[in-house]
């Protein structure tokens, strides 16, 4: 059984809001891989869940997988709305795994509308985070 499906049948089987948000954001991770539009729908439902139930961190990671998804569907605008204040919110609470992947989804947001200078500093943001945390793997 693969983890998309392993997750599926945990969220059915799931009632408490933030393991529900857990497993929402793990799918719109994997599931973002295959079907950008679906992610989206998980990613939002997750940070629904979270935000009515005072899950900031949980909201957070959903807000990022979301903001990914809206890049990757050309919704700039809105990738911009999940993102922009992510970075600096993870690193806040000491997350600066999520705060790198924040910053590099803002970069290439940037990227994608040619706004080089803007995509430079986000760019150059993730990679100090990511040095941190000793993983540039991710940022190829």
């Amino acid at each position: 059984m693969s983890e998309v499906e392993t997750l599926r049948r945990a969220l059915s089987a799931t009632h408490g809001p933030k393991m529900r948000c857990t497993i929402l954001c793990r799918l719109a991770e994997l599931v973002g891989e295959f079907d950008v539009a679906q992610s989206l729908a998980l990613a939002e439902e997750g940070a629904d869940i979270a935000k009515r139930n005072g899950l900031g961190q949980d909201e957070a990671g959903c807000r990022l997988e979301r903001g990914r998804s809206y890049r990757l569907l050309g919704r700039y605008t809105e990738a911009f709305e999940a993102v922009g204040d992510l970075g600096a919110k993870f690193l806040e609470a000491g997350d600066k795994l999520s705060a790198g992947l924040s910053y590099k989804t803002l970069a290439a947001t940037y990227l994608d509308l040619g706004l080089l200078d803007d995509a430079l500093e986000a760019n150059q943001q993730a990679l100090a985070v990511l040095a941190e945390v000793g993983d540039q793997a991710l940022y190829c």
